[in-house]
């Protein structure tokens, strides 16, 4: 799969120094979502470990909003619902995060069974999670209650965002900073996968998001300059045929 990358300045733009000072330190782009006009980014922060969230509008990407340190986890994928974030992974914890879209500021998470989640995507009234460390996903209704659990077929090892429409689940995977180990792979409401496409980026595949229909992911790259090791994110959208 061919993209097209966003670009500023004749060179592929990145996110981090598009928002400037306030992401010092924070140098991994996480989960992306899309909702509202707007779209939401990630970025993870090691030591001390802590996440913010970049709000900007969509597709002009003026930056809105920044969050303070969130201490949510990973951060690992995000969904957007009626002016909520909803963000998992949670380090080794069954909460999805719950953080308020306008103000980045972070509400009172949600302790979904005992599994520990690291993609999540709405799904009709409710929302699909990504089971870490097998080939599950579960299906919750709007109270978060268990409806189904889908199995998959095996595809790629390290699998990354998610996002769904029509009953086509989209998930990215990624081998880290890969130049021919990034896919999306399409599943049905069954789990059986419906297409493998190899995503022809050089990074980090780090999440997929849909907005009017058209898939995008967000890619984090990191590469040594003049002896220094530099961070990047970038956007790129799904080549259209």
């Amino acid at each position: 799969m061919k993209v097209d990358y966003v670009t500023k300045g004749g060179h592929k733009m990145d996110i981090r120094s598009h928002v400037g000072d306030k992401l010092k330190h924070f140098t991994v782009t996480q989960g992306a979502c899309y909702g509202d006009g707007h779209l939401f980014m990630a970025f993870e922060r090691k030591d001390p470990h802590a996440i913010k969230i970049v709000k900007m509008r969509f597709p002009s990407l003026k930056v809105v909003n920044v969050s303070a340190p969130l201490h949510i986890g990973h951060a690992n994928d995000m969904a957007y619902r009626k002016g909520i974030l909803y963000v998992t992974h949670s380090l080794g914890s069954s909460v999805v995060h719950r953080v308020d879209a306008k103000t980045l500021k972070k509400r009172v998470g949600i302790k979904v069974g005992d599994a520990h989640y690291n993609g999540i995507a709405t799904y009709g009234s409710g929302f699909i999670l990504r089971v870490m460390g097998g080939s599950k996903m579960l299906i919750v209704n709007k109270r978060w209650h268990k409806v189904r659990t889908i199995r998959t077929e095996k595809t790629y090892t390290t699998s990354q965002g998610m996002a769904q429409k029509g009953g086509v689940i989209y998930r990215a995977y990624s081998k880290a900073q890969s130049k021919d180990k990034n896919y999306l792979v399409k599943f049905d409401k069954r789990g059986q996968v419906l297409s493998r496409r190899r995503v022809e980026v050089t990074g980090e595949l780090e999440c997929v998001f849909l907005v009017d229909g058209q898939v995008w992911f967000t890619i984090y790259r990191k590469k040594r300059v003049k002896g220094k090791m530099r961070y990047y994110a970038y956007l790129a959208k799904e080549r259209s045929k």
